[in-house]
């Protein structure tokens, strides 16, 4: 059993260090710069940042830092907000896991509402409808799903009650 966690560790250990493999090697082959924007940079301005940032190394080396900077927790900083990526996540953190716990509770009593409907009203359209609506639910996509929700739930019952 010991054997068979640990296989099942690597297995998986390697297969999120080649996610991350290529997922970098894809980012780094898209066309066009990070650095260049609306706004004309100087070229010695460009070098410096890519030497600052590691860009003017061969793509292996960089695929190293990164990985060893993902290692220690360090995710970089955004160029975007000028602040370190960590400090983004734990800012954000509490509210994406407040909003995945009630979807959560949201999906669990929905699928047991839904079993339960199924189970007393084996055999009729009740059954078939809450076994479509539950394959429903599974199949697409949970931003589809949301758009949709907000859509309805946001706009049309809001203008439905003003």
């Amino acid at each position: 059993m010991v054997k068979y966690v640990g296989k099942r560790i690597l297995y998986a250990f390697l297969t999120l260090l080649v996610l991350v493999a290529l997922t970098f090697f894809m980012m780094r082959l898209l066309p066009g710069d990070p650095f260049i924007g609306e706004k004309a940079v100087p070229e010695t301005t460009l070098r410096a940042l890519n030497e600052k940032y590691g860009l003017d190394k061969p793509m292996t080396v960089q695929l190293i830092m990164y990985l060893k900077n993902i290692l220690k927790g360090d995710l970089g900083l955004s160029m975007y907000y000028n602040r370190p990526i960590n400090d983004i996540i734990v800012q954000a953190f509490p509210y994406s896991f407040d909003l995945g716990i009630r979807s959560l509770i949201f999906a669990a009593i929905t699928g047991i509402l839904l079993g339960v409907v199924a189970a007393v009203k084996r055999g009729t359209k009740w059954d078939t409808l809450s076994m479509l609506f539950a394959v429903i639910g599974v199949s697409v996509p949970s931003f589809i799903i949301g758009a949709l929700l907000q859509y309805f739930l946001g706009l049309k019952l809001y203008e439905f009650t003003t």
